[in-house]
């Protein structure tokens, strides 16, 4: 591979945290939320695959866990006085080979800077919608993407993991491996946390021009409405579907941020990005124009943007620190009973809960025409993940700095999930990306699924030197098995 960005070997570094306050715990182990944290026992920074081993066998000889930090997005992951926190953030390598199509990320690589990388070498690949995200750590949890519609989610593009494991070994696993390390890989697509240290991962790329973008530039459309405007919010939203290929609509409910006419206010933004020529996009969003949904908006805009600005738009929610939790449900359909009934709840928290302002529902939607059939073939149909054919997905973020708030927002939250999936009907899935703590198993794969991640963890880390979100002292029994 041609490196794109060489960087000298960077050194490791080392800290426990005996004499650690918890209020200097945040300037140690920063995170998107800190829910869930606690001072470690340990934090190290490796540098090389051999300071991860180090690590590894200290865990070991001091009987701490393991947990693995790339963006720092995972608020599920609990971290305390028996973890060794390991944050990868000097693993920064991105390995382009266009002759092959793919890409080599190292495990402390976030969003914003491939996806840069990649536009300024011509090329793009699905990825998170948060620039401050891992790609590691979203690839592992399943990867929900804006260009799920043409190329499946993130593990559907995964060639390659590089990792270490328990036993101090590094080893490769593709598509093309046998045995335990086959089973190992189709679990690193989707269900990746816990089974080792991941230093890099490959992953297919696709040049831009393969879209055939107007100027070079993805288009966009975005509108802003007052809560009154609902109504015709949601009609517009609901004559979008089903979406082509590479359209991706997307609702939000958000107050409206300090120093806009609207601050403080409650608003539905209606947004949608097109993969393709801007003449096939202002087609497949015609509705968009229709001129009573202009005249209800308090701002419209429509907007060419560079690839590697795709994400911008969401940068204020990457800031770390706070109370903060995402959960997410995937939807075979959705209805104006269930948007509706999501904003009232949304609104009454936030008009409750000054200190909740900051939260957020998203309702997302693609075609998922692709991702089913990537989960019909090989490799995909071993990988984990599920409800393939679901094109909708709703995420649920609650942000506050109170406690008292926070208990709740996660019972808001958990309402919100359940109205919508009873209007859906289906059996309830999440990715383990916007999986809540403790998240139910049965929410996220089969019992079989479950039971297959008990044996991985058998076979490759039987002594449980890696926390895991599946297996473990993390879970009751009764949690770790589903019907």
């Amino acid at each position: 591979m041609a490196a794109a960005e060489p960087k000298a070997a960077p050194s490791a570094e080392n800290q426990t945290t005996e004499n650690l306050n918890v209020d200097a715990t945040a300037a140690v182990i920063s995170r998107w939320s800190d829910l869930h944290v606690s001072k470690p026992a340990s934090v190290t920074t490796p540098g090389s695959e051999q300071d991860v081993i180090s690590a590894i066998r200290l865990a070991k000889s001091k009987h701490l866990t393991i947990a693995v930090g790339g963006g720092g997005h995972a608020t599920f992951i609990p971290v305390d006085s028996s973890t060794l926190y390991m944050d990868m953030k000097l693993f920064q390598s991105i390995d382009v080979d266009k002759d092959a199509g793919v890409v080599r990320v190292g495990g402390g690589v976030t969003t914003g800077r491939l996806l840069k990388c990649l536009t300024e070498n011509g090329l793009y690949t699905p990825l998170s919608d948060s620039n401050a995200v891992g790609v590691v750590g979203s690839l592992l949890g399943g990867g929900h993407n804006s260009h799920a519609g043409l190329h499946g989610y993130m593990v559907d593009n995964a060639v390659s993991f590089r990792l270490v494991t328990a036993d101090e070994e590094v080893i490769d696993v593709d598509a093309q491996s046998t045995g335990s390390k086959a089973t190992l890989f189709h679990a690193l697509c989707g269900a990746g946390q816990g089974h080792g240290v991941v230093v890099s991962a490959t992953i297919k790329v696709y040049p831009l021009a393969g879209l055939q973008l107007t100027d070079n530039k993805i288009w966009t459309r975005v509108m802003v409405f007052p809560s009154p405007a609902l109504a015709h919010v949601v009609e517009a939203y609901l004559a979008l579907l089903p979406v082509p290929g590479p359209l991706y609509p997307q609702l939000l409910f958000q107050r409206a941020p300090p120093g806009t006419p609207m601050a403080g206010s409650p608003t539905v933004v209606l947004s949608v990005k097109y993969f393709g020529p801007a003449s096939e996009a202002e087609k497949a969003a015609s509705v968009l124009f229709a001129a009573d949904l202009n005249n209800a908006a308090v701002q419209v805009d429509s907007n060419m943007i560079d690839a590697s600005h795709l994400n911008d738009a969401l940068e204020p929610l990457n800031v770390h620190g706070g109370l903060k939790s995402a959960c997410g449900a995937r939807l075979g359909k959705v209805n104006a009973k269930m948007i509706t009934s999501s904003f009232a709840k949304w609104l009454a928290i936030t008009d409750e809960l000054p200190d909740a302002h900051r939260s957020l529902v998203f309702l997302q939607s693609f075609n998922p025409a692709v991702l089913e059939a990537k989960g019909n073939s090989d490799p995909g149909k071993h990988m984990f993940l599920e409800a393939r054919d679901r094109g909708f997905f709703l995420v649920v973020v609650s942000w506050c700095t109170t406690q008292s708030s926070l208990e709740k927002l996660l019972r808001y939250a958990d309402d919100v999930l359940h109205v919508c999936r009873s209007e859906d009907g289906a059996t309830p899935r999440t990715i383990p990306n916007t999986m809540r703590y403790k998240e139910p198993l049965k929410d996220i794969f089969t019992g079989e699924r479950i039971m297959e991640l008990h044996h991985l963890k058998k076979s490759w880390d039987p002594m449980g030197v890696f926390w895991s979100p599946y297996v473990g002292a993390y879970r009751h029994h009764h949690e770790e098995v589903a019907p």
